[in-house]
């Protein structure tokens, strides 16, 4: 069996980031804010996308508002 390689060492700044996921990433980034300015009425706004590149899974999750939170403007 091979080792499990340390925890110390498994992080972006060690390992590096795959470039074409931080491509795919922007290109939706972009198609997001290109749709709240033309106001489509099917966007991100409220969820949360999570990308797993290793198994090309990409999971849409509602974000709930917090009721207790105080929002303050000035």
């Amino acid at each position: 069996m091979p080792e499990i390689p340390s925890t110390d060492m498994m992080d972006c700044q060690s390992e590096g980031v795959l470039s074409t996921l931080a491509g795919m990433v922007g290109t939706i980034m972009a198609n997001e804010a290109i749709r709240e300015i033309l106001n489509f009425e099917n966007s991100l706004c409220g969820n949360i996308l999570i990308i797993n590149a290793e198994n090309l899974l990409i999971k849409k999750i509602k974000l709930n508002k917090n009721k207790n939170c105080i929002k303050k403007i000035k």
